[in-house]
C-alpha cells in the first residue's frame, strides 16, 4: 500500500524536526523544501529518506548545522569554496549563486570547486538554479561512499556512483533542458517544472 502525504505538510514535519536538530529556521526550510521537492522530482533515494541519514551524520558529527559556503580561493574563473561539513542543500546552492554572480560579472564563465560540504541532495536543483538564471549548468560531484557502481564488464562494486547534471535555458519554442542522473544508473532526463506546477 502506498501512503500519500500533502507536500506542505510533509516540508512542516521536516522543517519541525531540523530545527529540532540544531538548524536555523533558514537552514531548515531550505533543505526540508529540498528534500521534498527531490522526492515530487522522482529522486527517492536524495529525498525525505535522508532525514534519517541526517540524523546519524549529526550524531556522529559529521554533519554540522548552520554552515554556509565560504571562499578560501578566489583566482577568477576560479573559485574554491568550503562548506565546512554543513548541510549540503544550503553550502551548494550558496556556492552556486556564486558562481553564478561571477560569470555574471567576470569573464561569463565559472569553474567552482566545493569541498567538505554533506550530501547536497539532487544535484538537479543547482542546474535549475542556473537555468533560471539563464546561464548553462555543468556539474560533476564526486560521492565519498562505499563502492556502489561495477566498472564496465565487470561483476562486482569497484567504484562510487558520480552524479552529472547538465543544464541548459530554454529558448523561444524551446523548453529548458535538465540531464541529472548517477553514473550508476541509466540516464533519465528530467523535465522542469515551474513554480506554479506547469511544464514549462
Amino acid at each position: 500500500m502506498t501512503a500519500t502525504y500533502r507536500i506542505d505538510r510533509l516540508v512542516a514535519t521536516l522543517d519541525a524536526i531540523l530545527r529540532r536538530s540544531g538548524s536555523d529556521p533558514v537552514e531548515a526550510a531550505t533543505v526540508a523544501a529540498n528534500l521534498v521537492d527531490a522526492d515530487a522530482k522522482g529522486h527517492a533515494s536524495h529525498g525525505v529518506c535522508q532525514i534519517a541519514v541526517y540524523r546519524n551524520s549529526l550524531e556522529r558529527g559529521h554533519l554540522t548545522p548552520n554552515r554556509h559556503a565560504r571562499v578560501l580561493r578566489d583566482a577568477p574563473p576560479f573559485v574554491l569554496v568550503d562548506g565546512d561539513c554543513g548541510y549540503g542543500q544550503v553550502i551548494a546552492r550558496e556556492a552556486t549563486d556564486l558562481a553564478i554572480d561571477r560569470a555574471r560579472t567576470g569573464s561569463g564563465a565559472t569553474i567552482l570547486a566545493l569541498r567538505n560540504a554533506h550530501h547536497i541532495g539532487r544535484v538537479g536543483a543547482y542546474g535549475e538554479q542556473c537555468i533560471a538564471a539563464g546561464l548553462i549548468g555543468i556539474f560533476f560531484v564526486n560521492v565519498a561512499s562505499r563502492p556502489l557502481a561495477a566498472p564496465h564488464g565487470g561483476a562486482r562494486p569497484r567504484l562510487g556512483t558520480n552524479p552529472i547534471c547538465v543544464a541548459v535555458p530554454g529558448t523561444p519554442g524551446h523548453p529548458p533542458l535538465l540531464l541529472d542522473f548517477a553514473t550508476r544508473n541509466h540516464a533519465k532526463l528530467s523535465t522542469l517544472f515551474s513554480a506554479r506546477g506547469a511544464m514549462v
